[in-house]
């Protein structure tokens, strides 16, 4: 949600602002904007809309600096529009700033200190650049330190100050900011990525502390504004996941990548040493009970977890919770508990709140993310990395079908024979993708449905055990993407409500996978069927009744257990091709960000 980039050096740099915010664009974003120095003062542009339209508006004013914040912004106080978006002016036009996050008290703040201050925006971060020209000391690291000290929320922002042509203020509290400085120039981003074109040597700037950015020099300081140093990290990523390449969308792009993302994941972890290196052995010896905690997509990808402990007839109990839920619930955590975070990005406010509270209540806490350096693995005790490359489309997919593989291997660790059953998990899911064709094999069956399906206003997935979890997800894939109304019921409880608005126009997607419960599921599609819906099934099962069903997707594995990491990705591909036949961005549905980095 929303992305900052600022640079500091000796050249024009209008096309690198745009381009560092261009790196960000699938954060999410509605307007964008940038501020920089010119003239003895500060200038801002700033428009709603795509990067394009700001780039329009740069292009016929060409301005020329060599010190400017630049930010996309996703409306949270206030709706999209110019006096909305960032960055923001003090009054007297000494300060400017462009904020990540929220400030929760931003009222309580207006009320107390700005009674006399007419605002220009509907924003909480206007706030904070009016507070500080309100309480300028003379200096600014010292102003912002008393201004943060008022604040209570999540924040990561950027200063320019009138009189200091040459430099750049930040700041962070529970959202990321990343530094780098190259010869005569110093960046800084939230996002890696943004940086990445320049330098793969980095500085993660800690929580609650501040720096400095000139041309020459970054300087770091702790929250009392002592001096610290920092130690570099470096960024191992390739840009060629920032670009689409062959590819019209990255969201297909991902999709064809799940292969190798799950290849790459599993290979992370060679042998049962790898893993006990980073959890130590005692942890899963000890473990009695197993939360997993967790957003969207990654919540669904915790619920397909707790199916495969069962399947494994562990005897450990195991929850899952809805990250934002479990963050204001009495938070009750057994003795000998061991939490499991889930999160792609790694920043996700909600899911970092949860952690923060398990670890005060003194549970042992283990990271699953995509993203090194990123909040959560500085938190967690112990951090383990999907390695599914960047994942650029707002819609998970190679990522979730990354934390499956993980999440098997990693409670293949609960089992009494873990390295046979490390071993078995590695090869049966290297198995769902020995066919190379397996993607475009799945994308042929979906296309010629496509027409079928591309209109339809209603869906209703369905399922049991591993196959009404997949459905969720499926369900929610659907909807983001396409903008369809979708809902997800297990299938043996349609007779309890949901039957009612099962007629004639409306799309059930049955998931068919598991051999033990398919005859009950099939019961389900006969119900379906008798009142006129439309069925497609997906299903590994042959010789399937054909009056249960309209249309079929077959998927040619035989071990039910692994299935849930395949059979989503019929769906994933139906949600890109339908939201193309709707005029839809599958890369940035209305509405969603990439990294919801608040709440």
């Amino acid at each position: 949600m929303c992305g900052i980039f600022g640079i500091v050096g000796i050249e024009n740099k209008k096309e690198n602002l745009l381009n560092g915010i261009k790196k960000l664009e699938y954060r999410g974003y509605d307007s964008s904007g940038i501020a920089f120095f010119n003239n003895d003062s500060i200038k801002i542009i700033k428009t709603v809309g795509e990067i394009s339209a700001l780039e329009k508006l740069l292009n016929e004013k060409n301005p020329g600096f060599n010190c400017g914040i630049a930010h996309t912004r996703w409306a949270t106080h206030g709706k999209p529009c110019n006096k909305n978006a960032h960055p923001h002016f003090s009054k007297n036009k000494n300060f400017a700033i462009v904020h990540n996050g929220i400030i929760e008290n931003f009222k309580e703040l207006k009320a107390r200190y700005l009674k006399n201050i007419t605002l220009t925006s509907q924003t909480d971060s206007e706030i904070i650049v009016q507070l500080i020209e309100k309480s300028f000391t003379g200096n600014v690291l010292e102003t912002l330190q008393k201004v943060c000290n008022e604040i209570k929320g999540s924040y990561a922002f950027c200063v320019l100050y009138k009189n200091e042509p040459d430099k750049i203020y930040v700041t962070r509290k529970d959202s990321p900011l990343i530094l780098a400085h190259t010869k005569n120039n110093s960046f800084v981003a939230s996002d890696v990525s943004a940086i990445l074109p320049y330098t793969k040597e980095q500085f993660i700037l800690k929580n609650m502390n501040y720096a400095t950015l000139t041309s020459k020099e970054l300087c770091f300081y702790d929250e009392n504004l002592k001096p610290v140093s920092y130690d570099k990290v470096i960024i191992n990523e390739s840009t060629v996941e920032t670009e689409k390449q062959n590819f019209t969308h990255f969201m297909l792009k991902e999709i064809y990548e799940i292969p190798t993302a799950i290849k790459q994941t599993l290979n992370a972890y060679p042998d049962i040493s790898s893993v006990y290196n980073i959890i130590p052995k005692k942890i899963f010896k000890q473990t009695k009970h197993i939360k997993i905690i967790a957003c969207g997509t990654a919540y669904h990808a915790g619920l397909i977890a707790k199916k495969v402990l069962e399947h494994y007839k562990i005897p450990i109990s195991i929850d899952i919770e809805i990250a934002s839920e479990f963050r204001y619930s009495e938070g009750i955590i057994k003795k000998n508990t061991l939490c499991i975070f889930i999160s792609q990005s790694g920043e996700t406010a909600d899911t970092l709140e949860s952690i923060k509270k398990c670890k005060k209540l003194g549970a042992k806490t283990v990271s699953i993310t995509n993203v090194k350096n990123s909040s959560i693995t500085y938190i967690a005790d112990y951090n383990l990395y999907t390695v599914a490359g960047r994942e650029i489309a707002v819609a998970s997919t190679k990522a979730y079908n990354s934390q499956l593989a993980l999440l098997y291997l990693l409670f293949s660790f609960f089992s009494k024979n873990v390295k046979e059953k490390f071993y078995e998990v590695k090869t049966e899911i290297l198995n769902l993708f020995k066919n190379e064709l397996l993607i475009e094999t799945i994308e042929k069956q979906v296309k010629a449905l496509l027409q079928k399906y591309k209109m339809v206003n209603s869906i209703y997935c369905i399922g049991r055990g591993f196959d009404y979890e997949t459905s969720r997800e499926a369900s929610l894939k659907l909807k983001e993407i396409t903008y369809t109304h979708c809902e997800s019921y297990p299938a043996g409880e349609l007779k309890h409500g949901t039957l009612s608005l099962i007629e004639k126009g409306v799309l059930v997607i049955c998931f068919l996978t598991q051999t033990k419960i398919a005859d009950k599921t099939l019961n389900a599609l006969f119900e379906v069927k008798s009142r006129d819906a439309e069925v497609l099934l997906i299903t590994n099962k042959e010789n399937i009744e054909k009056n249960s069903y309209d249309e079929i997707i077959y998927l040619p594995f035989k071990n039910d257990l692994y299935l849930p990491i395949v059979s989503i990705i019929p769906i994933q591909i139906l949600s890109y091709y339908m939201s193309l036949e709707k005029g839809i961005n599958p890369d940035k549905p209305r509405n969603l960000a990439k990294a919801v980095t608040v709440e």
